[in-house]
């Protein structure tokens, strides 16, 4: 069985409370509900090594359980999930690029009414995304300029115990 590990919060873990990237692969695995043993077997070290990055992860998360572990992990997973990006555009260009975001599968909401310094009708669009970069790129192409964007997700600094 190969565990499919959440990259992005190994790379917190690593950050913000100093863990090696083994320890915060096995902290990450342990949160999922795997043993000692089944992580032991998936990266090739001994139980006893598992059980000593534990130890130090905990040590160094100034936790005393695995499932203070998995808490911190799980709020990490939540933190890191899908972002609300808010965008404003022409609303002459607005179809374009819903239909664009809706294409690579990204779901989108749309508002449209007067605003902004210049009192032009615009579009405001409310998507809810995993990449906002992805978002990002998509409507700088199809609006052929930066638009103003204001991205929401709950900031991992937060979510440290």
């Amino acid at each position: 069985m190969k565990s499919k590990i959440n990259r992005e919060v190994v790379e917190v873990l690593m950050d913000v409370y100093g863990l090696t990237e083994r320890q915060a692969t096995v902290s990450v695995m342990r949160s999922e509900g795997m043993s000692y043993r089944e992580i032991a077997e998936e990266l090739g070290i001994t139980v006893s090594g598992v059980r000593n990055h534990l130890e130090q992860a905990r040590m160094k998360m100034k936790v005393d359980n695995d499932f203070e572990i998995a808490r911190i992990v799980g709020r990490l997973e939540v933190s890191l999930g899908p972002a609300l990006v808010i965008a404003i555009v022409p609303v002459d260009k607005s179809e374009d690029v819903i239909n664009r975001l809706i294409q690579e599968g990204e779901g989108v909401t749309e508002m449209t009414g007067r605003g902004g310094y210049t009192g032009e009708e615009q579009s405001v669009l409310f998507i809810i995304t995993e990449d906002e970069d992805k978002v990002r790129e998509i409507i700088e192409e199809e609006v052929g300029d930066r638009v103003p964007m204001f991205i929401m997700r709950t900031p991992y600094a937060a979510l440290a115990p």
